[in-house]
């Protein structure tokens, strides 16, 4: 009796099931892998999108003439400075509030800017209208914004959360900025 040439039937199972588990193993390491690469994007995006909102913060807080909000020593989530625009007998100054805005499921990170006029007795009141600009893109996971003032230093806080496999992940930003408070307790 001559002997066919080929494979027996369990031959090709076998084979099709090492290729079956070998397929399942390089599907599923190509699933996490694009999930960490996913995963990675979103928090670069954010960190990008929290230096720029620290820039933008660090470069309006050096030239601030004096810090209302928060007070001494105490955390809180809007940030309240006056500035001198035009350094001048008849001084033109501004009042700068940062704050964490919701829209609906986005927040950001919102300026707001509006003149300032001595009203007497060192008590300077708002006038105008003020200019209101969005300092980061809208983000559905901006978590907490906080500022806290030591000194002549503000400390920015900036925290979002996103999630990545089921599991919750935080990135956050912190930012220390001198201050030249030139008048102190206006």
């Amino acid at each position: 009796m001559k002997r066919r040439a080929g494979f027996t039937l369990i031959e090709v199972m076998i084979v099709v099931a090492v290729t079956v588990i070998l397929l399942g193993a390089v599907f599923a390491v190509n699933f996490r892998i694009t999930d960490l690469w996913r995963t990675e994007r979103v928090r670069q995006a954010l960190q990008q999108n929290f230096r720029f909102a620290a820039d933008v913060m660090t470069t309006n807080l050096r030239q601030a003439t004096s810090v209302s909000l928060p007070a001494q020593n105490t955390m809180g989530d809007v940030l309240t400075f006056d500035y001198i625009a035009t350094p001048s007998p008849s001084e033109t100054r501004h009042r700068v509030t940062y704050s964490r805005v919701v829209n609906g499921d986005y927040c950001h990170v919102q300026r707001r800017e509006i003149q300032v006029v001595d009203a007497g007795g060192g008590v300077w009141t708002e006038t105008g209208t003020p200019t209101i600009t969005a300092v980061t893109e809208e983000i559905s996971s901006l978590a907490a914004l906080h500022f806290i003032q030591r000194g002549s230093r503000v400390v920015t806080i900036l925290v979002a959360q996103y999630g990545s496999g089921g599991a919750a992940q935080t990135v956050s930003y912190v930012l220390q900025t001198s201050v030249r408070t030139l008048y102190e307790g206006t």
